[in-house]
Formats: structure tokens, sequence, C-alpha cells
């Protein structure tokens, strides 16, 4: 059965819109926490006031390095620095800082789409959109000064122009570029290393057939110097602060051991499916069809990245205790 060229156009748009609603409302009441039953730790507070804290007195005093206190801007510069822009322009207070992380969650949703309408069409990517729009969780924690929404943008855009350079494998803007965001992904949050594994295996499955390999050496040498620079000049002239914010959020969090990281494994996966039981459950379904139904469904590159992801994120998570 063929759908109608003015449904399919319709449908998109009334998606299109619940989108665009949805994303505004978000910068209603910003500084109105979230209802507690989304998480019972109040370490996401705290997190917002350590990401924005070097910008905060950067406008307090003239100096963003604060004496004999938490400076998570030395390891971590990225979202500070936007953090300053935002405070710039708005004013310092929390409303600013979380109104720099929903921008950074439409550009996220700007990123889905134009992704999913280049490989799935504009229906698909309408729909995908307005589904990470409307998710309660999601909604929640991208009103929400921290990390982990501006990191997903920056990966995204890497992400993006990997599949271009694989496109045009001549032109070296895409993988240089990818590489940039990736570093600014890291620096925004270390866990973006994740997002070096799903590039690299972008990378190799196109190399593997054309048997060169410069374009991920590109990546991977700018990523390298631009992680050198940083430690030389930041991390090296305030390297205490440095150590510290790894111990602290690295070091400290990892137990070894093969069953920790099974029994870790495990309680991601359980608390996702309190977070997002349909996603969770529809997930395992869907690929299932898909791959029963067309073969070379795991063959396109959007569906290669994605498996990526969630097989390398969940598999950083699961070190963390």
């Amino acid at each position: 059965m063929t759908v109608p060229d003015y449904m399919k156009k319709g449908l998109f748009w009334l998606l299109i819109s619940g989108t665009i609603i949805l994303s505004l409302v978000r910068f209603i009441h910003l500084n109105a926490d979230f209802p507690t039953e989304i998480s019972r730790s109040g370490a996401m507070y705290t997190d917002e006031g350590w990401y924005a804290k070097n910008a905060v007195w950067y406008h307090l005093t003239g100096d963003w390095y604060a004496q004999y206190d938490m400076n998570y801007a030395v390891s971590l510069p990225v979202l500070p620095f936007f953090h300053g822009i935002s405070f710039s322009l708005l004013g310092v207070g929390i409303g600013a800082a979380r109104t720099t992380i929903i921008l950074f969650f439409i550009g996220s949703l700007a990123m889905v789409y134009v992704l999913l309408r280049k490989y799935e069409g504009d229906v698909p990517a309408a729909l995908g959109v307005f589904l990470l729009s409307a998710n309660y969780f999601l909604f929640s924690f991208s009103r929400m000064a921290l990390g982990e929404i501006p990191f997903v943008f920056f990966v995204l855009v890497s992400l993006f122009l990997v599949l271009k350079s694989n496109e045009r494998p001549q032109n070296l803007f895409y993988p240089a570029g990818a590489a940039l965001c990736f570093t600014l992904a890291f620096f925004t949050k270390t866990n973006a290393v994740f997002a070096l594994f799903v590039t690299l295996v972008l990378f190799w499955i196109y190399e593997k057939r054309t048997h060169k390999t410069y374009r991920s050496l590109l990546f991977t040498g700018i990523w390298a110097g631009l992680f050198v620079l940083h430690f030389l000049l930041l991390a090296r002239p305030y390297y205490e602060d440095y150590v510290f914010f790894h111990s602290m959020n690295v070091g400290l969090n990892i137990e070894w051991g093969f069953l920790d990281y099974v029994r870790f494994l495990w309680r991601v996966v359980r608390k996702g499916y309190e977070v997002d039981f349909l996603l969770y459950t529809a997930l395992p379904l869907v690929l299932g069809f898909a791959a029963w139904k067309k073969r070379s469904f795991f063959h396109r590159p959007l569906v290669i990245s994605s498996l990526a992801w969630m097989v390398f994120y969940l598999g950083l998570l699961s070190l963390y205790g």
C-alpha cells in the first residue's frame, strides 16, 4: 500500500511542529528543578555548579581560576567557555547556564535530523527528533546545566563528518573537522572517549576496502596534537587541579575485575529499563525484525555507527562503580 504524498507531508509537518513546540517549552521556568522521581541523587545539582564555577568566577572577579577551590575548567574547558558566553549575554545565573544546555540539545536534534534524513528520509527523520524531544527523562536532563548534552552534540557532528569523509575521501576537511569536534566532546566530558572507538570503526570499514589509512591517521594525529596542546597550556600549569579531577572522576570510580564489569553492565541495562521500558524493550525486537526482513540492514552506515555507539558506551559505563 502506497501512502499518498499529501499524507506524508502532513505527518512530516505535524512531527516537526511538535518537536519545535517541545523544544521551546524547555525554556519555561528554567530555575525549576526536575521532579524527584527522575533521580534520587542530588549530585546533578553539585555538578551544575562545578561545570559553571569557573565561568561564574570569571564574571565576578575577572579571573577564571579559583585559588584553593575546584577548577573543572582545567580538565574540561569547553562547557565553562560556553557558559561564559551565556553569562555575558544573559547575566550570571542558573537560568543562563541551563539555556546553554537547551541550545546544545536543539543543536543535537538538528544533527540527528540531518543524519536520519540523509540515510532514511524526511518522515523517519522527523519521527526520530520528535521522539527525542518528547522523551520525559531526556526533557528533564536537557534542562540541567551538565556536560552530557553538549558532548553528545559534538560527537554527533564528529560522526557526521566521518560519514561525509567516507563519501568524499579526497577532502581532508572532513576528518580534520571530525577530529576537532571529537576533541571538543572529550574536553566537555571525558566519557566521550567512547566515540574515539566508534569513529575508528567507521574509518576502518571504509579503509578496509580501499587499503588507505591516511584519513584515520589524520584524525588520530590531530586529536593527539590537540590533547598535547591542552596538557601544555592548561594541565601542566595547573597540574594539581588536573590530577585531582581525574583521580576523583576516573581513578576512584573504576573497580577492576571481570565480574565487576559484568555486574555494572547488568546494572546499566537494568537502570535503562527503569528509565525507558518501552525503548529498551522495543530496540532488540526492532533490530531482530529489521535483520530478518532485510539482511543488508546492518550494512547501513547509520546503523553501524549507532550500534557501535551503544556497544562502546555500555562498555565504558560498565567500568564504573
